[in-house]
C-alpha cells in the first residue's frame, strides 16, 4: 500500500514537472511533443 502510494505520487509530481516543461517549451517557439508513460 505504501509503495503504491509513492508511485501515485512520483507520478504526479512527474507528469507536474513535464507539464512545466513542455510549456516552457511551446512559450520558447519549440513545439516538441513528448509522450512519458510510466
Amino acid at each position: 500500500m505504501f509503495r503504491y502510494f509513492c508511485q501515485v505520487l512520483l507520478t504526479k509530481k512527474w507528469g507536474i514537472s513535464i507539464k512545466k516543461e513542455s510549456l516552457s517549451q511551446i512559450n520558447q517557439g519549440l513545439k516538441i511533443p513528448r509522450d512519458y508513460y510510466i
